[in-house]
């Protein structure tokens, strides 16, 4: 219900805003390989991307200096956000709620090749990097 409500409001946005709807990219439905990098640890995860902006996954999660492995599966949806001012390209955020581990999201954006996905991260503050690739499967 809370989807279908933020579609419609997205919809009503894009109606609005002059220029919002131009290259807006293909949903990227389908199944992906992401792999997050980060400094504190990473994520590897298959996933299904359906259209109504769901998606189902599972991979693990291992956090830097610890033992710390946790094998996810589970539920979760996305959604594509339009340019920021500055910038060229859309955002895609993808979300999980596996049932054994906190909720987590990870960002890419289409790097125009339609098989991968990308995006790099810089925290202001550290200057730490978290680079996210996608790639289609199958």
């Amino acid at each position: 219900m809370v989807m279908r409500i933020f579609a419609a409001a997205f919809t009503c946005y894009l109606m609005a805003t002059p220029g919002a709807g131009q290259n807006i990219p293909q949903p990227p439905v389908g199944f992906w390989n992401c792999v997050v990098n980060a400094p504190w640890g990473g994520i590897q995860l298959v996933m299904q991307v359906a259209p109504d902006n769901t998606l189902i996954g599972e991979g693990n999660i291992i956090y830097a200096g610890t033992s710390g492995n946790y094998q996810v599966r589970g539920n979760g949806d996305w959604i594509a956000f339009p340019p920021e001012p500055g910038s060229p390209s859309w955002l895609y955020k993808f979300r999980m709620f596996p049932q054994n581990h906190a909720i987590f999201s990870w960002f890419v954006r289409p790097t125009g090749d339609p098989d991968n996905l990308y995006n790099t991260w810089q925290d202001p503050q550290t200057g730490a990097v978290t680079e996210t690739a996608c790639q289609r499967a199958g």
